[in-house]
């Protein structure tokens, strides 16, 4: 990372440079540096009074003011008779009067040429070399380039260092991770945070961990729950192989396919939760009418179940849904039901506000308000002996919630009015984005 840094530097400060010359070139190329037209203008100031001087007081006493005022300004004046000055394009176009301060290629210390009014002579003024002012003014100039350049360095240099520190956080936190730290998080603070790069981060940490948590989960419970089956089959040939009267046989094969079907109940459901946490389900949301799709699946619910299962649906109550999930979440809830209630299982669609609220009932002993949230958690269960009693590999309410949340829509556990638990469906009316 400190590489990254150290090219980021040096891409900074070069170019800042690179900006500062180009600007300068610019200003110089369009005519907009000042300090270069001011420079224009006492120079045709002076050829205007020097011509002046020179129609009026003669040659001498134009020599001498020439040389009077190139002397207080620290500088040079003298006629040029270079002929390859002379002959140059730019100079042989010098109007009379007239001054140029382009620099024309032939000399290196940047002088200015004029001609005076009336008079073909061309003349050159330019800085003089031996002059404290002019040194004055080149160590000026570079100290201030370079202490612009150094304070630019020092603040970027300084910026930089902050923000390695930051992602320095971050660089650790990942590496823990890699090495199998889930719980590994970075600051949200002021002082710690790269932007949006931390809540980020620290969403994803919490997602794997979760991830990671929910297969240690899957893996236990798929274990743990093959078991029991497995050996059940196991033991059951067995007894088939030492041979066993007719009626015991057709006993162990219906146990056999009892197993078998018990085995595929649960890799389906497992396969399921996979799928969901996987967040790779396609979703069709498809407007529907609840009373109606529910009258249509009441005989399917009903056989499903040993309970006697009723629906209370209000007419024309509408919500975009996935039916196949839909339907898959309430037979989840119907088995649920099914498997703790006593006398009867009633199902109720009404609207609240702007939602659905889709619910189903049973008479059985309910669930506590403190184990609400623990239920919907997979492979959760309140009562393992009685889990192994009713079945179900606690992952049922899972799957419901994982379906209501495709739906962006809210799932609730209550106390029902027969005395045992409401779990409730909440939906949106209208598709959300």
């Amino acid at each position: 990372m400190a590489r990254l840094f150290v090219t980021l530097y040096a891409g900074i400060i070069v170019s800042l440079f690179v900006f500062l010359v180009s600007v300068e070139l610019v200003a110089i190329s369009l005519s907009y540096d000042v300090e270069r037209q001011d420079q224009r203008n006492t120079l045709m100031g002076y050829v205007a009074l020097l011509s002046e001087v020179r129609q009026h007081a003669g040659e001498e006493a134009m020599q001498r003011a020439m040389h009077s005022v190139a002397r207080m300004n620290e500088m040079i004046a003298a006629e040029v008779t270079d002929p390859e000055i002379l002959s140059h394009p730019k100079i042989q176009a010098l109007p009379s009067p007239g001054g140029i301060m382009e620099d024309i290629g032939l000399e290196g210390d940047d002088p200015a040429y004029f001609r005076l009014a009336g008079d073909s002579r061309v003349f050159r003024v330019a800085d003089d070399p031996d002059a404290e002012l002019w040194a004055k003014e080149r160590l000026l100039d570079r100290i201030s380039l370079w202490g612009a350049l150094i304070v630019i360095a020092l603040i970027v240099g300084a910026w930089l260092i902050y923000l390695h520190r930051k992602l320095k956080r971050l660089e650790i936190a990942s590496g823990r991770i890699a090495a199998g730290d889930f719980s590994a998080r970075v600051g949200e603070d002021a002082r710690s945070r790269v932007g949006g790069l931390n809540y980020a981060f620290n969403g994803m940490a919490e997602r794997v961990e979760q991830l990671i948590a929910s297969h240690k989960r899957l893996t236990n419970a798929v274990a743990h729950e093959l078991r029991t089956p497995i050996f059940r089959l196991r033991c059951q040939l067995e007894l088939l192989e030492h041979g066993c009267d007719p009626a015991e046989h057709d006993q162990f094969v219906e146990g056999m396919e009892a197993d078998l079907e018990e085995l595929e109940t649960m890799v389906d459901e497992l396969l399921t939760f996979a799928r969901m946490e996987r967040s790779d389900l396609e979703v069709d949301l498809v407007q529907t009418d609840l009373g109606e799709w529910l009258e249509q699946q009441m005989p399917t619910l009903a056989r499903s179940a040993k309970l006697p299962v009723s629906l209370n649906a209000g007419a024309g109550i509408q919500a975009p849904v996935d039916t196949k999930l839909l339907q898959r979440a309430i037979t989840n809830l119907v088995s649920n039901a099914d498997k703790h209630g006593t006398s009867a299982i009633q199902i109720n669609v009404h609207k609240e506000y702007n939602r659905v609220m889709l619910c189903v009932d049973d008479d059985g002993p309910g669930i506590p308000p403190s184990e609400r949230e623990r239920v919907l958690e997979p492979f959760e269960r309140l009562d393992s002996a009685r889990t192994r009693k009713t079945g179900g590999y606690g992952l049922g309410l899972t799957i419901v919630r994982e379906i209501v949340a495709y739906h962006q829509g809210e799932l609730s556990i209550d106390s029902a009015p027969t005395g045992g638990a409401r779990v409730c469906i909440l939906l949106p009316m209208t598709p959300t984005a």
